[in-house]
C-alpha cells in the first residue's frame, strides 16, 4: 500500500513539474533605471487671454508709476525716513501676493524695476505680514484719449500687443476737449520666457 502511494505521489510531482515549464516569472525591475520624465509644456494663450493680461498689466503697472494703491492714512509705518500706509486691497492683501502678481505679468527685469527691492525706500513693503505702500500719484496724461488694442501672434512664443492712442487738443486752460489731433502707436511684446507668458517691454502710454 505504501509503495502504491509513493508511486502516485511521484506521478503527481512529475505532472506539476511539467506544468511549471510554461510559467514565466515577472521581470526584475532594475532599480538603477531612471524614471522617464515628461517635458512641461506651457499652453499658448488665446487672444482673449492676451487681452486680459494686457489690461491687467496696465492696471498693475499703474500702481507703481501712476497712482499708488488705496491705503489707510491712519495706519502708517516708517522706513528709512519714508512713510508707508497700510494698503486696502482684497486682491493684494500682502506683499508676497503683489510680488507674485508682478512677476506673473512682467519679465524679471521689468518686475525688478517696479518693485525696487534693492532700494532703501521701495514703493511697497511688508509690515508684519501686511502690505504697506507710499502715497503717491502723478495723474494720467490729459493729452491722451481713448486707445484701441490689436493682438497679433508673431510666433509660437510671442504675441504683439499693438496700441493706438488718441492725442487730444484742448481749448484755453485745458477745460474742454477741442478735438482728436492725431494718434500715437505703441507695440508691446508678450513672450514665453521659461514657463511664463509675460510682457518684456512694458510702459504706460498715458
Amino acid at each position: 500500500m505504501k509503495q502504491a502511494i509513493a508511486v502516485f505521489l511521484s506521478a503527481v510531482l512529475c505532472l506539476l513539474c511539467a506544468g511549471c515549464g510554461g510559467i514565466s516569472l515577472p521581470q526584475r525591475i532594475d532599480e538603477t533605471t531612471e524614471p522617464q520624465t515628461t517635458a512641461f509644456v506651457v499652453a499658448t494663450p488665446s487672444e482673449t487671454q492676451v487681452r486680459t493680461a494686457f489690461e491687467k498689466a496696465l492696471e498693475v503697472y499703474g500702481w507703481f508709476e501712476l497712482c499708488s494703491l488705496d491705503s489707510d492714512s491712519a495706519d502708517k509705518a516708517e522706513r528709512e525716513g519714508a512713510v508707508y500706509y497700510r494698503v486696502l486691497s482684497d486682491e493684494v492683501p500682502t506683499y508676497d501676493v503683489l510680488r507674485t502678481l508682478v512677476y506673473d505679468l512682467f519679465d524679471t527685469t521689468t518686475g525688478d524695476a517696479l518693485l525696487r527691492e534693492d532700494d532703501s525706500t521701495p514703493p511697497y513693503i511688508d509690515v508684519n505680514g501686511a502690505l504697506y505702500g507710499q502715497d503717491f500719484a502723478r495723474g494720467s496724461d490729459v493729452e491722451k484719449g481713448e486707445y484701441e488694442l490689436t493682438v497679433e501672434q508673431e510666433s509660437k512664443t510671442c504675441f504683439l500687443c499693438k496700441v493706438r492712442v488718441e492725442t487730444l487738443e484742448f481749448n484755453d486752460g485745458y477745460k474742454e476737449y477741442r478735438r482728436v489731433s492725431g494718434y500715437e502707436d505703441y507695440t508691446y511684446h508678450y513672450r514665453l520666457v521659461g514657463n511664463r507668458w509675460v510682457f518684456t517691454d512694458f510702459d504706460l502710454f498715458y
